[in-house]
C-alpha cells in the first residue's frame, strides 16, 4: 500500500459555468472518486477553482490526471503535492462549496460545511497540514462564512 498524500491546485474556468455544469462536475467527480477512494473538497468562486484531494498515491494520481484533462478549466497551478498523516475529509468523495449556488449545489454547500468545513475555522490549537492551511486561506478570502 502506498502512502497517503494530498494534492492542492487552483485553476480558472474556461467560461462561466452554469449551475447545471457545476452539478455535472460534482456528480461525476463524486462517482469517480468513490471508485478510487479519493476524498476532498472543491471550491468554485468567481470563475476560479480551488481543490484539495487526498488518497493513496496511485489513486490520487489517477484522479489528478483526470482533472488535468478536464474541459472545464485551464491554467492549473499545482500548489502542493505531499504526504499527509491522515485523511482530513474521509467522508467526502468530493465536498463542494460555492456562494449563492443552485438549490442542489446549495444543499451540497450546507451539507459539506456542517460536517467538515466548519472544522477548518473552529479547531483551535490544531497544527493543520500545509494543504489544509491553503484551503483555509482560499476559503477565508473567497467565501463569506
Amino acid at each position: 500500500m502506498s502512502a497517503l498524500q494530498c494534492i492542492v491546485y487552483q485553476s480558472t474556468a474556461i467560461e462561466t459555468l452554469s449551475n447545471i455544469d457545476l452539478e455535472l462536475i460534482l456528480e461525476d467527480s463524486r462517482k469517480f472518486n468513490e471508485e478510487v477512494n479519493v476524498t476532498g473538497v472543491i471550491i468554485y468562486s468567481n470563475g476560479r477553482f480551488f481543490q484539495y484531494i487526498e488518497g493513496q498515491s496511485e489513486d490520487l494520481i489517477r484522479v489528478y490526471d483526470r482533472i488535468k484533462k478536464s474541459r472545464y478549466h485551464r491554467d492549473i497551478i499545482e500548489l502542493l503535492d505531499m504526504p499527509v498523516p491522515e485523511r482530513f475529509f474521509p467522508q467526502w468523495a468530493m465536498g463542494f462549496v460555492q456562494p449563492q449556488a443552485s438549490g442542489k449545489l446549495d444543499a451540497a454547500n450546507t451539507q459539506w460545511w456542517q460536517s467538515s468545513g466548519s472544522r477548518l475555522f473552529q479547531a483551535a490549537g490544531i497544527a493543520f497540514p500545509p494543504g489544509i492551511l491553503l484551503l483555509r486561506e482560499f476559503f477565508a478570502a473567497h467565501i463569506d462564512i
